[in-house]
């Protein structure tokens, strides 16, 4: 007898739990290279990739 799947909604959660209200996920493509550089820069300001990008953008948009 075969089982019948059933789709359930993900919950918003980040690695470390519950997504931060107001946040979204997305998903963008980058090189490699470009990508290895930011991490760099984002650890060198002792924040997360995530963060870094967020803060990159605030700053352009401002």
């Amino acid at each position: 007898m075969a089982t019948k799947k059933t789709s359930a909604k993900k919950k918003s959660v980040s690695r470390h739990g519950m997504r931060a209200p107001g946040k979204t996920q997305t998903s963008i493509t980058l090189s490699e290279d470009l990508l290895d550089q930011a991490r760099v820069v984002a650890e060198q300001d002792g924040r997360s990739l995530s963060n870094w990008l967020e803060q990159l953008i605030r700053k352009r948009l401002g």
